[in-house]
């Protein structure tokens, strides 16, 4: 029992090593003590924005808050995506206090506008594009009108919010999701180098990185950008000229990447993992099932925690879950306390790992409970995988011999006398309190009795009993008795 109880411990800790892989600073541009240069964190914002690339940015954002970085890079490429993602994008920002910056490159479309014009500056790539930001449906349809006047409400608001020190910025971005809003500068239409409006009515606003750059205004400044250049390693040698600084890029981590794909089926191994634990309970001994259900939450864990869900304060629970189960199982089988509170404790560590926790800068934490609908809907789906995978083994698998496999086999352990196979029968008159006998199988808490030349089920009343032990009954629940080891007794 013990080399299984280590081999368990073993396999969960090699689980959770992966998650220690540190990022490297991937440049120091100018040679200076690391106490005296700048620290820049550079954030892919790539692909569609939704709540797999959600996590990553969250994780580099935390990152920076960690390290106290100097400045924030948004590396941008989006045709945009979900608005309440999007939203949290921008909330995570202002969570930051020193300097951020977003490089376009090349396009910032729709929701990318949005979490680029949160930022302090605006850089771009040669090629880079910016706005078409209005709000459509998940399947690409307009909104209905009262929705839509609602959000180009609010997000005419947000985007006031976060232009606070450069009014124009949100008047350019009114322009890409208001179709009907006229674009001015100074009371004056904003025309291009030909004449034309730069937004005419009826469309949205999208910039090339040049019109970007275009001087307006009195005094005249460029529209909505902060400068052209090849790549993020020019723009921060522009912005951080004559000051050393050290570069860290985020990446998606390998498990990471698995755990994007993998995120549809968490629910699934979850819902196996659970249920393989509650056959070991069942069970005498400890084999396949305990350990390949552990090991499935153990990686429903690692990936949720690869995915920026899990922190560390839901893995420890999640341990102490596990530690409670193995003192069931191996220490004081038939309790069922110590299994109660290591369930209690594993879907406590699910929800905690659905709590966004922010450590601030000025040592204050901030909580997002709004994503506690993920571990909500995962322990849903869960109770949906259980159901099923209990019918399909039942109706796949001989009835017989899944119903000796779960049940009775797992309790009778290797006993294979013919005696135990009446012993499930009730017709027998039930023996008085006080009648003694033997213990057929091991208890788990349940077993096989012979009294008087006759088999029983029976419970125990606590602790575990092992096969050849003496027995004393000294109740009864439905027709089942409930033993207690006579003291003394030992197994054969």
């Amino acid at each position: 029992m013990k080399s299984a109880f280590f081999g368990i411990l073993t396999l969960l800790l090699g689980m959770f090593s992966v998650l220690a892989e540190p990022s490297a600073p991937t440049g120091n541009v100018l040679a200076a003590p690391i106490s005296e240069a700048k620290k820049i964190i550079v954030v892919p914002v790539r692909g569609e924005i939704n709540n797999a690339n959600w996590y990553i940015f969250r994780r580099g954002v935390k990152k920076a808050l960690a390290d106290r970085a100097d400045a924030l890079v948004l590396d941008i490429d989006t045709p945009g995506g979900d608005l309440a993602v999007t939203l949290d994008y921008i909330s995570a920002l202002q969570k930051f206090p020193g300097k951020t910056l977003a490089f376009v490159n090349p396009d910032a479309i729709s929701a990318g506008a949005y979490i680029s014009g949160a930022t302090q500056k605006i850089f771009f790539a040669p090629d880079g594009k910016i706005g078409a930001a209005a709000v459509v449906s998940g399947n690409g349809e307009d909104v209905d009108k009262t929705m839509k006047m609602k959000i180009d409400s609010y997000l005419a608001a947000l985007t006031k919010t976060f232009s606070k020190e450069n009014p124009r910025r949100a008047d350019v971005l009114r322009a890409m999701f208001d179709a009907d809003y006229v674009l001015k500068i100074d009371g004056e239409v904003l025309k291009d180098r030909n004449g034309d409006p730069v937004k005419p009515a009826g469309t949205l606003l999208t910039l090339t990185a040049e019109e970007a750059m275009q001087p307006v205004g009195t005094p005249a400044a460029p529209l909505f950008g902060a400068g052209i250049y090849d790549n993020i390693d020019a723009m921060l040698a522009a912005e951080f000229a004559g000051t050393p600084y050290s570069v860290e890029k985020i990446e998606p981590l390998g498990l990471e990447r698995f755990a994007q794909l993998a995120a549809p089926f968490l629910p699934i191994l979850l819902g196996l993992g659970m249920l393989l634990i509650f056959i070991e309970i069942k069970s005498p001994g400890f084999g396949v099932p305990g350990i390949s259900g552990i090991a499935l939450i153990g990686l429903y864990f690692a990936l949720q925690h690869a995915a920026g869900l899990a922190g560390y304060e839901g893995v420890l629970l999640f341990f102490a879950g596990v530690a409670l189960i193995l003192v069931e199982i191996f220490l004081l089988p038939g309790v069922f306390v110590f299994a109660i509170a290591g369930i209690a404790c594993i879907i406590g560590s699910i929800f905690w790992s659905g709590v966004d926790i922010w450590h601030l800068p000025d040592g204050s934490y901030d909580f997002d409970w709004e994503m506690l609908s993920t571990p909500l809907e995962h322990l849903g789906l869960t109770v949906v995988t259980i159901f099923a995978a209990t019918l399909l083994a039942w109706k796949l698998l001989p009835a017989k011999w899944f119903r000796d496999k779960i049940v009775l086999q797992n309790k009778v352990g290797e006993l294979e006398d013919t005696r135990v196979q009446g012993a499930r029968s009730r017709s027998e008159n039930l023996p008085e309190i006080g009648a003694t006998g033997t213990a057929l199988t091991d208890f788990r808490p349940l077993g096989i009795v012979e009294i008087d030349g006759h088999q029983f089920e029976a419970s125990a009343e606590s602790g575990a009993i092992q096969r050849g032990n003496a027995i004393t009954v000294v109740g009864f629940r439905d027709f089942e008795l409930i033993v207690r080891r006579t003291d003394g007794s030992l197994s054969r």
